[in-house]
């Protein structure tokens, strides 16, 4: 099955792809945070537990959220600026048996399915991810994708030994 889409990008749907990955990718340490803060509070109050304790407890947590935030607004302002930097915000992905490839005025790229390490499916999005670490990933808009495409697409995928998530 070959098949070419023509997908033309927005700065919104930038931002909530951004907004999707960090999320998704730091909920964890947003929970970890909360805990660390609520954790303090009622050491420090209902425990008996020496101020200063609960207070570095309390600062902690709320540094690793600050932290994550921080890190996030920097991920988000770099997506835009690389979107800005496009003359031309379309893309045309083109999907076949054994690759898919994308080709912007930024440049193309032509990879294999077995390159894709994981799917994180969103409503409006999915960010396809590469390699084992999984730091990198494109942006899939599929609001205009026939349902027929996306099974074929996740099911390449997954024949390669990608995660759908």
């Amino acid at each position: 099955m070959a098949t070419e889409v023509v997908v033309r990008y927005s700065e919104r749907l930038v931002r909530d792809a951004a907004w999707c990955f960090l999320v998704r990718f730091a909920r964890r340490d947003l929970i970890v945070a909360s805990v660390a803060v609520v954790g303090a509070l009622v050491a420090c109050l209902g425990l008996g537990v020496d101020w200063r304790y609960a207070a570095a407890l309390a600062a902690l947590g709320s540094g690793l959220a600050l932290l994550v935030i921080a890190v996030g607004w920097a991920y988000t302002r770099a997506s835009v600026a690389k979107f800005r930097a496009m003359s031309d915000p379309t893309v045309r992905w083109s999907f076949g048996d054994e690759s898919f490839a994308t080709r912007s005025d930024l440049g193309a790229v032509e990879l294999h399915w077995k390159s894709v390490s994981a799917v994180w499916c969103f409503p409006k999005v999915w960010l396809l991810f590469f390699g084992t670490h999984g730091w990198g990933y494109s942006t899939l808009p599929v609001e205009g994708l026939q349902p027929e495409l996306r099974e074929y697409i996740l099911a390449r995928i997954q024949s390669h030994g990608g995660k759908i998530a």
